[in-house]
């Protein structure tokens, strides 16, 4: 691909990229609100690293109900399988009750559960745009490199499978977890915690082997999983 001058994206860069984009998707602008302000339909523009998403995922990434969408001039009632394309328009509902991701104001908090290569490079894009990120890391001496790596990052030594350790990293007060280890087992763990008993509006899973992708689903706690296979 060199010789042909071709640029080429790595896997495991496009995967630190796009659960990125999925963890502080909050593209939204109010366009007008409904009685006391208690719902708002709200327009986002689609953008590139979320090109090839279903209406499904969108929802669940910001907690809202699409009720149509923009595409190449042309617009309509989308289902929940429609694909979005990169510059598309969508139009939801939104319940401001639902929305603290959404801040119009403070610091979104976000746990990244696994310190290696994806969970580092992670945390430090995060933090560089001023996100508070907590790392969860159970090797000593992993733990240790992300400090280092991410020095404006919280790092806790123990597994994001235990719940005791979620606490301590302040899950219940978490606008999202990434749970992205090198273990299936442990990311599918991690993010029925995080939902099912923590409440966290948004989790994305990391999958690393294809085959076992089809859990990956809001089912099992886990609004988007991200195949970096």
């Amino acid at each position: 691909y060199r010789r042909l001058n071709i640029q080429t994206v790595s896997p495991n860069a496009w995967g630190i990229a796009r659960i990125g984009e999925l963890l502080t998707y909050n593209h939204l602008d109010n366009v007008f609100e409904v009685g006391s302000g208690d719902v708002r339909l709200v327009r986002a523009d689609v953008p590139a690293l979320l090109d090839g998403a279903t209406v499904r995922e969108i929802s669940a990434l910001g907690e809202v109900q699409i009720v149509s969408v923009s595409h190449d001039n042309e617009t309509f009632i989308p289902t929940q399988g429609t694909v979005l394309a990169a510059g598309d328009i969508i139009y939801a509902a939104e319940v401001q009750a639902d929305a603290r991701h959404h801040r119009l104001g403070g610091i979104m908090q976000v746990i990244i559960v696994g310190g290696g290569k994806t969970g580092a490079h992670l945390a430090s894009r995060l933090t560089d745009d001023g996100i508070a990120v907590t790392v969860i890391e159970q090797r000593a001496e992993v733990v240790e490199r992300v400090r280092q790596i991410c020095p404006n990052a919280s790092v806790i030594e123990g597994s994001g499978s235990d719940p005791e350790v979620l606490e301590r990293a302040g899950v219940r007060i978490a606008d999202a977890v990434a749970a992205v280890t090198g273990l299936d087992e442990t990311n599918l763990v991690t993010s029925m915690l995080a939902k099912m008993e923590c409440a966290v509006p948004r989790v994305v899973a990391r999958v690393n082997n294809p085959a076992n992708a089809w859990m990956f689903t809001a089912v099992n706690g886990v609004d988007v999983g991200v195949n970096q296979a």
